[in-house]
């Protein structure tokens, strides 16, 4: 039996949707959502969402890392801004910055701090079939491949569901746009090995906390 804690993203839908390509054909990142795989730390591990957005008053991003400390518990790093395409990448430029954290997964994450940011700079790379982010939100981790890319997902309920650490059945949902979930089954489960979307059958199981399955779930009014 599957048991869940789930943090809720407090950043808002951006209601865009992308048509799919193969991203080897791209020579800029388009949008949709991006995930990191787990990256393993001294005392935890790490792991990056990015949602990228296009329309035509430009190019906005919402940024997301989620980082586990086997002693100081779960802090979430948040970053939002624009974007500008430039030779072949995607640089993102956050304009808002803050992080989040408590010590249990499932309790909301209260504000730590909120920071100004406009210094910084991301950029999204392309190489061969795997795009790259040139460092981890906090810069510890560079480069982050981003091994997984769902297209047409912008502004949907998507979400990463892991083992918690020290647990053997229970998991954490971690995701874009959760608000409106509440203990709903996902509608769809993304297939990382043939790059698509399945009908949603029943929760698969997972090996290792550094494992995850990402799940969509059907957009609701209070998303």
């Amino acid at each position: 039996m599957h048991k869940f804690g789930v943090f809720i993203s407090i950043w808002p839908a951006i209601l865009v949707q992308s048509l799919f390509f193969p991203l080897s054909l791209l020579a800029v990142p388009t949008s949709g959502l991006y995930f990191s795989k787990s990256i393993p730390t001294n005392h935890g591990f790490i792991l990056i969402g990015i949602e990228i957005s296009k329309a035509t008053s430009g190019i906005t991003f919402l940024a997301q890392e989620l980082r586990f400390h086997s002693v100081k518990g779960w802090e979430e790093i948040l970053y939002a801004g624009r974007g500008e395409e430039r030779d072949g990448s995607l640089e993102l430029l956050p304009n808002s910055c803050q992080v989040r954290a408590n010590v249990t997964f499932g309790e909301k994450k209260g504000l730590v701090r909120r920071y100004d940011c406009t210094h910084l700079r991301f950029e999204i790379r392309t190489t061969g079939e795997i795009p790259s982010l040139s460092s981890s939100l906090l810069g510890t981790v560079s480069p982050v491949p981003l091994v997984n890319w769902l297209p047409g997902t912008t502004g949907e309920p998507v979400a990463v569901s892991f083992l918690l650490p020290g647990s053997r059945d229970e998991e954490g949902v971690w995701g874009f746009h959760l608000n409106g979930i509440g203990k709903n089954n996902p509608s769809f489960l993304w297939d990382q090995q043939s790059k698509k979307w399945d009908r949603f059958q029943k929760f698969e199981s997972l090996g290792s906390p550094l494992d995850y399955h990402i799940y969509r779930w059907k957009r609701t009014f209070s998303d």
